[in-house]
C-alpha cells in the first residue's frame, strides 16, 4: 500500500473542496513552548470567530490556612461565552480530606 504524501480532496462545510493532509504524525512533547502557545492561540481565534465573544478572565482561587499559608488552589479562566476552564488544582497533603478539596 502506498501512502499519499500530498493529500486527498475532501468536502468542507458548504460543499467546497478542501485538501486533507494524509501524512500527519502525533508527537508527544512536554515542553511549554511556542508550539503549545500556537495551539492555544489557534483554538482561541477559532472560538472567538465562531462566537464573537473575546472576553476572557483568568481566575486564581487559593485555599489559605488561618496563618495565611497557601494550602492549595485552582487555576484557570472564565470565557464569557459560557466556559470555565480549570487548568491546575492542588492541595498540600495535610490539607487533603477532612471536608477540604483534594
Amino acid at each position: 500500500m502506498v501512502r499519499e504524501a500530498v493529500g486527498r480532496l475532501g468536502e468542507a462545510k458548504g460543499g467546497a473542496a478542501v485538501e486533507i493532509q494524509s501524512d500527519l504524525t502525533i508527537v508527544f512533547d512536554q515542553a511549554e513552548g511556542a508550539e503549545a502557545e500556537l495551539v492555544r492561540d489557534r483554538l482561541d481565534m477559532y472560538n472567538v470567530g465562531v462566537t464573537g465573544v473575546s472576553a476572557y478572565y483568568p481566575v486564581h482561587f487559593y485555599v489559605k490556612s488561618g496563618r495565611g499559608e497557601t494550602m492549595g488552589g485552582l487555576l484557570g479562566g472564565i470565557w464569557e461565552a459560557g466556559c470555565i476552564s480549570l487548568t491546575c488544582g492542588s492541595t498540600k497533603p495535610c490539607a487533603a480530606g477532612a471536608g477540604r478539596p483534594s
